[in-house]
């Protein structure tokens, strides 16, 4: 997961989408969150201002991998990203096997009333 703060007036926030456009075109799985906030921003989120002070950023087009990294800019998320892909239990190459063993374990599990 990747969340980042923008806003229609950052001019880094167009590079910053093309970088999520090529994180999720590799990791499909991966999902962005952008909130929107400051000054007159029209798609600014209920909580886009407090997102960001929670999260700490200091500039519109940073971004933080699944909340365990500092905010970084959109040029490091792909490296980032692909970091936290090869370090999870749920890497690509493991996801659609752990998928089917949790579909397995459902199917074998029976209630009796």
């Amino acid at each position: 997961m990747i969340e980042y703060y923008s806003g229609t007036w950052c001019g880094n926030c167009p590079c910053a989408h093309q970088a999520l456009s090529d994180i999720k075109n590799t990791y499909p799985q991966t999902i962005a969150l952008s909130y929107h906030g400051g000054g007159n921003d029209p798609w600014q989120n209920f909580n886009g201002d407090q997102v960001r002070t929670l999260l700490g950023f200091s500039a519109s087009a940073a971004g933080i991998i699944d909340r365990t990294s500092n905010q970084v800019g959109y040029s490091s998320w792909m490296t980032r990203v692909s970091d936290r892909y090869a370090n999870s239990q749920m890497s690509p190459g493991k996801s659609q096997c752990y998928c089917q063993k949790l579909q397995l374990n459902y199917q074998n599990f029976r209630h009796d009333d």
